[in-house]
């Protein structure tokens, strides 16, 4: 699996790019980055349009403990999800679900879309 990352600290945006298979302990690891980093309350715009996702339906609920706990210490950021097809956006809106209330997750075909609802300007 490969990842690409790109902090804007002046406009306080994230954008992640994810090619191949992404595991849990994948995204745990760029999450909790993200919060030693002090960016984890940036809007976050993820390319996962090119993965695939190795996830159990356990992670999901470790995925929502995790969060539940860094919500306790900090703000967590809405997260814009690129996604390529039907089966991606059924996990994106499972993980927007379990993770109601803690953060916003949503998933999106076009790029433009997605900075729209961020509200980021079209690039």
């Amino acid at each position: 699996m490969k990842v690409s990352t790109e902090i804007d600290r002046e406009k306080k945006r994230l954008f992640v790019r994810f090619v191949g298979r992404v595991t849990y302990s994948q995204v745990e690891e760029m999450i909790l980055s993200s919060a030693k980093q002090g960016i984890v309350s940036y809007p976050l715009l993820i390319d996962a349009r090119q993965v695939t996702i190795d996830l159990f339906p356990e992670d999901v609920n470790r995925l929502r403990d995790l969060l539940l706990d860094l919500s306790t210490k900090t703000e967590i950021g809405p997260t814009a999800v690129l996604i390529s097809d039907d089966l991606s956006e059924q996990g994106t809106q499972l993980v927007g679900m379990v993770t109601k209330g803690l953060c916003e997750v949503r998933g999106f075909a076009e790029r433009a879309d997605a900075e729209q609802w961020l509200g980021w300007e079209a690039k």
